[in-house]
């Protein structure tokens, strides 16, 4: 059986506002060692900022840091309900070829969940798997 996305998830998600210079969000990356922010408003996701936009659309610009995260974040993005089971999630990573989904409950951010989450999880389960038929 597979389990829900809830299960992996991280839930207490370090965000950040539209109000924020990419500034501001970079040192809060590098504060909680994060590889994005989700940025919200009204506590419901409404872009992200990952480490390659810091180095694609940022360092690679010499875009000013003190301007709007607005100008960097995904703005289309793609989440997810935590009912949905994990595989089901890592296959909508697959096709829309992103690392990480904000997951929302009735339109609110409750958690993320991320490549590295999924591939921890499944290698878990087949360590236990091995473990049990080993016996």
């Amino acid at each position: 059986m597979v389990e829900s996305v809830r299960k992996i998830m991280v839930k207490k998600v370090v965000v950040g506002s539209l109000n924020d210079s990419i500034h501001d969000v970079a040192k809060k990356m590098k504060k909680y060692d994060l590889s994005c922010i989700v940025i919200v408003k009204n506590k419901k996701p409404v872009g992200i900022v990952t480490e390659k936009d810091m180095a694609q659309k940022v360092a690679a610009n010499k875009l000013d840091i003190n301007k709007s995260v607005n100008l960097i974040m995904s703005k289309n993005l793609i989440t997810i309900d935590p009912h949905m089971n994990i595989f089901s999630a890592a296959n909508l990573m697959e096709k829309h070829n992103v690392k990480k989904l904000p997951v929302v409950e009735r339109g609110v951010l409750v958690g993320l969940i991320t490549q590295t989450d999924i591939t921890r999880y499944y290698a878990e389960e087949r360590k236990k798997f091995f473990m049990k038929n080993l016996h």
